[in-house]
């Protein structure tokens, strides 16, 4: 029996995200260290499919990185995630946390690097669309019911 099969119109080219501002989740997030010892949180972000716009689906890395130099940016990342003012992380295994599934507008760009075009998240800013509207998947047996179910005493087996 066959474990795959290849169906070449299944295959999808992914060419750069057009620049521009997107609504995005931060769909993972770990704590890394640059070979210099300097930590930063990376993560990947989803352009939202909840929100209107293009490219919905696609993935976007960023990295935020701790030093003197960039505080006004990280301070700029925690606020557009509506982080509460003075709230202390008390580790950066709580900081990754609290980041997941957080929402924010991302200017996504496009870099050049060694010759080759990646695109890059340049800055960010609060969601327009803060909430998250979850999407039922197709094989939930609960889509679409139209009124409550009712469960009388009787029916109970206990």
């Amino acid at each position: 029996m066959a474990v795959f099969q290849f169906d070449a119109s299944k295959a999808q080219e992914f060419g750069l995200i057009e620049p521009g501002w997107y609504e995005v989740m931060i769909e993972e997030a770990e704590m890394k260290y640059s070979s210099k010892g300097t930590p930063y949180l990376n993560m990947r972000m989803v352009i939202r499919d909840d929100v209107e716009q293009r490219f919905q689906g696609r993935k976007v890395f960023h990295s935020l990185f701790f030093t003197e130099k960039t505080e006004n940016i990280v301070h700029a990342f925690f606020k557009a995630i509506r982080t509460p003012n003075g709230k202390t992380f008390e580790s950066y295994d709580e900081m990754v946390d609290y980041v997941k599934g957080k929402t924010l507008k991302a200017n996504i760009g496009i870099e050049k690097w060694e010759d080759k075009e990646y695109n890059r998240v340049s800055s960010v800013k609060e969601s327009d669309y803060p909430l998250v509207a979850k999407q039922a998947k197709q094989d939930d047996p609960f889509t679409g019911v139209a009124e409550p179910i009712e469960i009388r005493e009787e029916d109970l087996p206990f």
